[in-house]
């Protein structure tokens, strides 16, 4: 009965994998929607711009564990994130990741090591130039399309692979092929604004002749009035008829058909793809700004932290060869609140022990100062060991 429940199971890894599975194609759709053409929808770019430059100006810190404490490092590896080679910098470097992943679910960077097995530079490969392959023994393989090399194939070790939401667990999804439908609405309502101003005032009038024009004369008509009134810089020219021509005004408007409004939808819709607040892309709607430390706090935690955490995982995991090291970013920058609030923190944490002054200058750029780097307790405290005697070896009274 239980023989087979000890057998060891068999490892089922596929073999090949195709990328076009992480793509979902709409067909049908009124505008062509990839990662260049919703770059050009104000939305879009205004989401992937919040994200990609939050994330640039944050510090990315190497820290070494030293039993119960750590320490901030500063060697070949904090240097070669601040340029990860000759014409990238560390704003670049984070800031062209988030963009990728923003766009095309996945981003990409060749790890050149020296002969040591140091890594000495990191340079971006195109996110649509590259394929992954499981090998039978679970290994992943990357296949790059170079213009310059052909057809390059690297390992794991090779590749930096930045990911987010995974459908199998090698590739990230698209955000921008996810969510075709969605942003093509959003491309359409701004063609249909570009088209209601290049055809100016008079691009809701219907004309109307009392006889049947031939083609010669209908096109005369339709250029001549083209020429005259449509257009922005002939609005509100008056309108001169012939031969008995009526002109009539429709009554449909923008207000009419809710224009405002699902452009508002769709603004929120394409917002929350990417975990945005409304307001942060102003869209000012629904805005209050009764807590505006309460947003930013929700905008680290629910937005910026996956992406953190991923990002560190990758860079722990193919750049750090010690075990006690790891990288971690700073966003105290993102979190901190108002010069009262913050002071009133500060005060709880160095009167409490948490702080020492000099840290909390440090958290607000100021240089430090000798004297300050002791911690400071509360005159009635003091450190208590096991026997119930203090530091100083007094007994404490019951």
């Amino acid at each position: 009965m239980f023989s087979n429940f000890f057998k060891r199971a068999k490892e089922l890894i596929p073999t090949n994998y195709s990328i076009a599975s992480i793509y979902a194609p709409v067909s049908g759709l009124s505008q062509t929607v990839n990662d260049t053409t919703a770059m050009k929808f104000t939305t879009i770019y205004s989401c992937v711009k919040i994200l990609s430059e939050s994330v640039a100006t944050l510090p990315l810190n190497l820290y070494q564990e030293k039993g119960t404490r750590r320490e901030k490092l500063d060697n070949k590896l904090t240097r070669l994130l601040a340029r990860p080679n000759a014409f990238t910098t560390d704003f670049d470097f984070k800031s062209s990741i988030m963009i990728d992943l923003g766009l095309r679910g996945n981003s990409y960077w060749q790890i050149i090591r020296n002969g040591l097995g140091e890594v000495k530079t990191l340079y971006q490969l195109n996110s649509n130039s590259i394929s992954a392959k499981i090998r039978p023994n679970g290994d992943i393989v990357y296949t790059y399309i170079s213009e310059t090399f052909g057809e390059v194939l690297l390992e794991s070790n090779e590749v930096l692979h930045f990911k987010m939401m995974s459908i199998d667990g090698i590739n990230g999804i698209s955000p921008i092929s996810y969510n075709q439908m969605a942003i093509a609405a959003g491309m359409s309502q701004l063609e249909y604004v570009d088209k209601f101003y290049a055809n100016g005032a008079n691009s809701n009038v219907v004309l109307s002749h009392p006889a049947i024009l031939n083609d010669e004369a209908y096109e005369r008509l339709k250029t001549s009035f083209k020429n005259q009134y449509v257009g922005v810089k002939n609005s509100h020219k008056p309108i001169l008829l012939e031969d008995g021509m009526k002109i009539e005004k429709l009554s449909v408007s923008n207000t009419d058909s809710q224009f405002i409004e699902n452009r508002i939808y769709t603004k929120n819709e394409i917002a929350s793809i990417y975990r945005i607040a409304p307001h942060m892309i102003n869209e000012m709607s629904n805005a209050t700004f009764s807590n505006i430390e309460h947003q930013s706090l929700e905008f680290v935690k629910y937005t910026l932290m996956p992406y953190l955490v991923m990002i560190e995982s990758e860079l722990n995991e193919k750049l750090i060869l010690s075990n006690r090291q790891y990288f971690k970013y700073d966003t105290n920058a993102l979190v901190r609140g108002d010069i009262k609030t913050r002071y009133e923190a500060y005060q709880l944490a160095i009167t409490n022990g948490f702080l020492s002054r000099n840290e909390v200058r440090k958290m607000e750029d100021l240089d430090s100062i000798d004297g300050l780097d002791e911690m400071l307790t509360p005159m009635n405290m003091s450190q208590v060991t096991q026997d119930g005697q203090d530091v100083a070896g007094k007994k404490l009274t019951q």
